[in-house]
């Protein structure tokens, strides 16, 4: 068998049973969709990252409903920091929300 043959072979093959790999999991607080067509509205939650966008969470930290005027969304700040603490990445629109939150809070 030629060299390259066996090293094409084994460079093929995914890192199966890493320990590292399998047992990490990235968190991730991102937006749910519900609704029907036309009248969304939104889950915030925390979700595995690999999880489809409107996939099984792990908790529910607030609600957003874009068809409403003015403050259109609650988010939990406790569940919301438990979460930043223990290392979960916030997309764009939820980091905006929180933000939103905390400085409604100072006031």
């Amino acid at each position: 068998m030629p060299s390259r043959y066996i090293s094409t072979i084994f460079r093929a093959r995914p890192n199966r049973g890493n320990p590292v790999t399998s047992q990490t999991m990235s968190v991730s607080l991102r937006l749910n969709r519900k609704g029907t067509k036309d009248r969304p509205y939104y889950k915030i939650v925390a979700v595995d990252s690999r999880k489809r966008r409107d996939g099984r969470y792990i908790e529910q930290i607030g609600i957003y409903n874009p068809l409403l005027e003015g403050t259109n969304f609650e988010i939990d700040l406790e569940k919301a920091d438990k979460w930043l603490a223990v290392g979960a990445n916030p997309s764009e629109t939820v980091n905006s929300f929180i933000r939103k939150a905390r400085t409604a809070a100072a006031k």
